[in-house]
């Protein structure tokens, strides 16, 4: 059993330093406040006006 344990560890092996643990650290924290602000009505805004969009082009070329 130690020995499976001692080759799984070795088989294992990642980037467990400081500066990685940061560099995760700080991706989840630029994750969060990006779906924060997404979630605060701006993504509401960005269909809307990709909508108004659409439909603007879709009334010139088809219908006007």
């Amino acid at each position: 059993m130690n020995g499976k344990v001692k080759r799984f560890m070795n088989d294992e092996q990642g980037d467990f330093s400081v500066k990685g643990l940061a560099i995760t650290v700080g991706a989840i924290v630029v994750i969060g406040a990006v779906v924060t602000w997404l979630s605060n009505g701006q993504i509401t805004v960005w269909i809307s006006d990709v909508w108004d969009s659409v439909w603007g082009w879709i009334q010139d070329t088809f219908m006007g």
